[in-house]
């Protein structure tokens, strides 16, 4: 680079957080005359000349010259460019350098391997990093359901934006005190000789519903310190976009440089994780068919996750062993609320309350987006300041406490349900008057299982999975949050 000068401040602006979005296949850490081609091309995210591309590349103010032109220009940009093109298709990049020609003049763009190319005016970021499978709920299919069904949907608690943000505020709190009992699941259980992983070099990590995801932050954080020469394929998968996105920029800011060197390879769905067989095809399709295929494979879902969707237990699990071939070693660490009992062995109510963030969802779906609407007893639309519908109940209000009804399914799993109502002070109906519900009926927000374990492990054992016995040192984990207490187990099982 004889007549090129790279200013490395300018350099690094343009970079941006693209750093840590394209992945390791073009370094974006260092300057280069193929570090600069690249980001011209997304930059201009349309077929370009080489002029075009070095036209580009002066507008950013990044390069200083020594002498005015230069005849090595286009030469020198067509090796990086060639360069680029070799780079993406050996590492299966989820962008590829696509070629056209008019007469004797070349164009260069970037394209996404299985759709078109980018719609980000070449700014790309951690929102444009994520895959959506197409089964989230529309809003207008939230606020049907609501009516229709008497409840949610299981993923609709978490998807709007008032309500992840609730929920990041809340759990930051609330997972402190779990999340090294979580992230030390793999070590505790000893994984990483059950699956063979130092022999292999190789480990394929699943979380499903991460949420903030700390607990799989810390065990990435053991297997990466422990493991030196291993490489990690990380799949998070969530119904939330948002939660998906603070994840992924908290696993930039601590996993920088295994993930620049190529350990780390993150991809994250925005997808349904009782799909997960469509979700893993749908990410191989964006980064290339080596992702998570033939390697050992730990499949995570911490939290009660697995204990908020009654009755569901054995199709999560189903899930996971449908989604991988069966000559795949294949682990799971999946976290149970237990229920808990006194000396006497009876069960001890938990105290739980109508949280606020269980009202989240519906008072955006009604006050936000004005897809319900609550009506007084001659039809007409009630305001706002009216005796409003989905409101907290005020702070010196005595908290009703939530009952605890005995759970049964018909698999043998027992425990106890506490399932969050919440009564309609209004009539209310669908915008488009469809639907309907009347004042005094009962919507079911939420539900939290508490398991019995034995019965819990029976069940798995019932189904042919192996359930490991954790050693002394990682039993299980109980944790206080105001007047609410909570037992949590991690429950691992292999094939």
């Amino acid at each position: 680079m004889d007549e090129w000068k790279i200013d490395k401040e300018r350099f690094d602006e343009w970079v941006g957080d693209r750093l840590h979005t394209l992945g390791s296949a073009v370094d974006l850490k260092r300057p280069s005359r193929k570090s600069l081609a690249f980001l011209a091309l997304i930059e201009r995210d349309k077929p370009s000349t080489y002029e075009e591309i070095t036209a580009t590349i002066a507008e950013k103010k990044v390069v200083r010259r020594n002498k005015k032109g230069s005849s090595d220009d286009v030469p020198m940009l067509r090796v990086a460019i060639s360069e680029i093109g070799r780079s993406l298709r050996d590492t299966n990049h989820f962008l590829q350098l696509k070629t056209t020609k008019e007469g004797r003049v070349a164009r260069f763009e970037l394209v996404n391997r299985k759709t078109s190319s980018f719609s980000t005016s070449g700014n790309l970021n951690t929102s444009s990093s994520l895959i959506t499978q197409p089964f989230v709920s529309h809003p207008d299919e939230m606020a049907q359901a609501l009516l229709r069904d008497g409840g949610l949907p299981f993923s609709a608690m978490y998807t709007t934006y008032r309500a992840a943000a609730w929920w990041l505020s809340f759990s930051t709190d609330q997972a402190s005190g779990s999340r090294q009992y979580e992230g030390h699941a793999f070590e505790g259980y000893e994984l990483g000789k059950r699956l063979g992983i130092e022999e292999t070099g190789r480990l394929g990590v699943v979380s499903l519903a991460p949420g903030e995801g700390v607990g799989e932050v810390d065990m990435l954080t053991e297997l990466l310190a422990k493991y030196p020469d291993l490489k990690i394929d990380y799949l998070a998968v969530d119904c939330s976009d948002i939660l998906l996105m603070s994840h992924g920029k908290l696993l930039g800011e601590l996993f920088r440089e295994p993930m620049e060197a190529g350990r780390l390879n993150f991809v994250p769905v925005v997808g349904d994780l009782y799909q997960l067989g469509k979700v893993i095809a749908l990410a191989q399709e964006r980064v290339g068919p080596t992702f998570l295929s033939k390697i050992p494979i730990v499949c995570c879902c911490f939290g009660n996750c697995i204990g908020n969707y009654e009755f569901h237990e054995w199709e999560l699990y189903k899930s996971i062993l449908d989604a991988f071939d069966k000559t795949v070693p294949l682990a799971t660490l999946v976290g149970a609320s237990l229920l808990r009992r006194d000396k006497k062995g009876n069960p001890i109510a938990e105290k739980y309350t109508m949280d606020s963030f269980l009202l989240e969802t519906p008072r955006h779906l009604m006050h936000d987006l004005g897809l319900l609407i609550s009506e007084d007893e001659k039809g007409s639309p009630l305001g706002a300041e009216q005796d409003p519908e989905f409101v907290s109940p005020p702070a010196d209000k005595s908290p009703e406490y939530i009952p605890a009804t005995d759970y049964s399914t018909p698999q043998g799993i027992s425990g106890q349900v506490y399932r969050f109502y919440y009564t309609l002070k209004h009539r209310i109906s669908t915008k488009d008057k469809e639907l309907k519900l009347n004042a005094g009926e009962r919507l079911l927000l939420y539900s939290i299982v508490k398991y019995d374990l034995l019965s819990f492990v029976k069940f798995l054992k019932g189904r042919g999975l192996e359930v490991l016995s954790p050693p002394e040192h990682y039993r299980t984990h109980s944790r206080s949050t105001g007047e609410e207490k909570f037992s949590i187990v991690v429950v691992a099982t292999i094939r």
